[in-house]
C-alpha cells in the first residue's frame, strides 16, 4: 500500500468557502488533508519526544498549516510552535502568525525592512499623542492593534473627535494618517514570497473602507514590476509563506505604501460573485503538496507558473 502524505490544517471553519475548494484539490493531487480546530488537539510531552492526538488518534503530519487568528490565535500558536520544534514543517509558523496579526509589530517589520508605509503612532500615554499627533495631518485613522476585516477602524476628522475617542478607551492606541487615494486599495496575494494575484478593492460610493467583506468591489489587474517588488519585499519582511498584502496608492506622494501584511487572507470574496477562477487556491494547493513532499525544496524553488496551474487544474 502506497503511503500518502498528510497535511494537518489547524484552524476553524471561518474560511470554509476557501477550504471547500482547496481541500478537494489537494486530495485530488494524492495528498490527504484534514482541518482540526486547535482546541481538539492534545499533546503528551516526554523527555525525548512530543506526541500529538486528535480524537485519541496520534497525528503524524508531513506538513502543518497554521490558520489561526482572533480567539484561537494563542492556542494555535502553542500547537504550531510545538510541532515545529519537533521537526514538523509549518506554514505559516506560530510566531509569524502572531507578528503579522499585531499591527504594532507588523509596522515594525515594514519599517526595519525599508518597506514604504504610512507611518504610525502607538502607545498608551495620551500626553504623547497630544504632543506628537501633529506629525500627521487630519484626517487620521485609528485601528485596534489586533483585528481584521475593517472592524474597529475609525476615521478621525479633528482633535476633538480624536481625544473624545481616546479618552473613552483604556487600551493601547494605533494611529495612522489617512492616505488620500483613488477610492480603492490593493490586495496582493503572495505564496512563497511570490506574487500570484492582484486586485483593486474599490470602496462603495460614499465609503472609504475597502474590505471586500464590507461590500467593496474586486477588480483584477496585472501589477507593475514596482508593485511586485514592494509586495514581495513586504512578504519577506513578515516571513509569511502565504499572505495577503494591503497596499494603498498615495496620491500626495505618488507612490505605493503597505498598510499591513495579512497571514490568513480570505480569497473567496474575490471570486464568488465574479467570472474569475480561484486560481490562487490552485497555486496554494500546488505549493502545499510540494511542501508536504519536500519542504526545503518547496521553499527554495517553488514559484507560480501557468504550466503548474494547468497541471493542477487537470488533476481535479
Amino acid at each position: 500500500m502506497t503511503y500518502k502524505k498528510e497535511i494537518l490544517f489547524i484552524g476553524n471553519d471561518f474560511d470554509k468557502f476557501d477550504h471547500d475548494i482547496l481541500f478537494p484539490i489537494i486530495r485530488a493531487m494524492g495528498v490527504n488533508i484534514k482541518r482540526v480546530h486547535p482546541s481538539e488537539i492534545s499533546v503528551f510531552f516526554s523527555t525525548d519526544s512530543a506526541t500529538f492526538y486528535h480524537d485519541n488518534e496520534v497525528l503524524r503530519p508531513d506538513l502543518v498549516v497554521g490558520w489561526v487568528f482572533e480567539d484561537i490565535l494563542h492556542l494555535g500558536i502553542n500547537i504550531l510552535e510545538a510541532f515545529e520544534r519537533n521537526g514538523v514543517p509549518v506554514i505559516n509558523k506560530g510566531h509569524v502568525l502572531y507578528c503579522a496579526q499585531n499591527k504594532y509589530i507588523n509596522t515594525a517589520m515594514m519599517q526595519a525592512a525599508g518597506v514604504p508605509f504610512p507611518g504610525a503612532l502607538s502607545g498608551k500615554k495620551l500626553s504623547f499623542i497630544r504632543k506628537h499627533h501633529r506629525k500627521f495631518n487630519f484626517p487620521l485613522v485609528i485601528k485596534p492593534i489586533i483585528g481584521f476585516g475593517g472592524h474597529g477602524i475609525h476615521k478621525i476628522m479633528d482633535e476633538t473627535e480624536l481625544f473624545d475617542l481616546l479618552e473613552s478607551s483604556s487600551g493601547e492606541y494605533y494611529l495612522q494618517p489617512f492616505i488620500n487615494n483613488p477610492g480603492r486599495d490593493i490586495r496582493i496575494i503572495c505564496i512563497n514570497h511570490k506574487v500570484v494575484n492582484a486586485i483593486y478593492r474599490i470602496a462603495k460610493d460614499g465609503e472609504w473602507i475597502t474590505n471586500l467583506s464590507s461590500g467593496a468591489t474586486p477588480v483584477y489587474f496585472e501589477p507593475s514590476e514596482e508593485l511586485i517588488k514592494i509586495a514581495e519585499k513586504a512578504s519577506l519582511a513578515a516571513g509569511t509563506l502565504y499572505s495577503g498584502l494591503d497596499i494603498i496608492e498615495c496620491l500626495a506622494e505618488n507612490n505605493y505604501q503597505v498598510l499591513e501584511v495579512n497571514s490568513c487572507p480570505s480569497t473567496h470574496y474575490a471570486y464568488t460573485n465574479s467570472d474569475e477562477e480561484p486560481r490562487i487556491l490552485y497555486y496554494l494547493a500546488d505549493y502545499l503538496v510540494q511542501a508536504a513532499h519536500d519542504y526545503e525544496r518547496a521553499i527554495n524553488f517553488w514559484k507560480p507558473c501557468n504550466k503548474a496551474y494547468i497541471k493542477v487544474k487537470e488533476s481535479v
